[in-house]
């Protein structure tokens, strides 16, 4: 479990979470970030809990997820910035049971 919330966050480094493939629970609630890629969580295949709740994200990719085979758990709620989702965005997502 990793929980970097309202630390002030405004970007994510994909180099982070290289080392930490294990990871399960990684919650980034309260934070500032504003860009989100695939390649940030590209390392977090076992990752089965996100949060991503009250952060500034304008947009979210297509397939943004796509590497996160085992989550389970997405919480992208209070992006107030957050306006549209593209079609694709929650593909590769075949175990997700809460959003």
């Amino acid at each position: 479990h990793l929980d970097l919330r309202f630390n002030d966050l405004t970007d994510i480094n994909s180099e982070w979470f290289s080392h930490i493939h294990k990871l399960e629970t990684l919650d980034l609630n309260g934070n500032r970030i504003n860009r989100l890629t695939k390649e940030m969580l590209s390392h977090l295949t076992n990752l089965t809990y996100l949060c991503l709740g009250w952060n500034e994200f304008n947009q979210l990719d297509d397939g943004v997820f796509c590497h996160l085979k085992n989550l389970e758990n997405l919480h992208i709620s209070y992006n107030n910035n957050l306006r549209e989702l593209k079609p694709k965005v929650f593909d590769g997502l075949d175990k997700l049971e809460n959003l």
